[in-house]
């Protein structure tokens, strides 16, 4: 069970390429990214306030996208959460929440360290918020880039959030919120393969979780 399969198939299903107007994601595998063109190429805004950022009609995801996105990723919490969800009984050593620098490599860094459940499902609900807050701090502060293999771990924590969170944990939600959004409008195509992955993870946040537009 890969919830890097979950966001990226996301992108593959005749259903999401069905949609009008939806993004044209690769069929192939999602691009990878080199952390230092990444960087040259995109210009990432450290400070938000509380200004809508200005994001170019071209760039912003159908609605029927945006509905089928939501649907699909409340359809995959409802397994996780079930009683009857089969019991994982594989334990995978993950390092504790307060080691920070381990976590960094993990989800930054370590591509082969895929977000399967069997790992997901070992932190509870404080370790889940732990480790969204350290991936915004990260990258609001520029410190590390947004890839494909960061957003499966957004992904797989946000399937595993309670639905009721705290101020602080909302802050840090409408900051990757924030984040993403602004690297969506710097994007030149709709095409580009961040336009798609970064309205996944908006989309969940601002509707699932409450947070409001971007």
């Amino acid at each position: 069970f890969f919830f890097s399969f979950l966001f990226i198939n996301h992108f593959k299903r005749k259903e999401a390429r069905a949609c009008p107007n939806v993004f044209k994601a690769s069929s192939q595998s999602i691009t990878k990214y080199n952390t230092t063109t990444s960087k040259q190429q995109i210009s990432y805004l450290a400070q938000f306030n509380d200004s809508k950022i200005e994001t170019p009609k071209a760039l912003l995801p159908d609605p029927k996208w945006v509905s089928y996105i939501v649907n699909k990723f409340r359809q995959n919490r409802e397994v996780i959460f079930s009683p009857n969800r089969p019991k994982q009984t594989q334990k995978v050593k993950i390092p504790k929440t307060n080691e920070i620098s381990k976590w960094k490599k993990i989800v930054f860094h370590d591509s082969e360290k895929l977000p399967t459940l069997s790992l997901v499902l070992q932190l509870d609900q404080l370790g889940l918020c732990s480790i969204l807050t350290l991936i915004g701090d990260c990258l609001c502060e520029e410190e590390e880039v947004f890839t494909d293999h960061v957003g499966c771990w957004i992904y797989a924590l946000l399937c595993c959030l309670d639905d009721l969170i705290d101020s602080s944990m909302q802050a840090s939600l409408r900051s990757i919120m924030k984040h993403l959004a602004t690297i969506r409008a710097s994007l030149k195509s709709p095409s580009d393969p961040l336009a798609s992955e970064t309205s996944l993870i908006i989309s969940i946040i601002s509707i699932h979780f409450k947070q409001g537009d971007v």
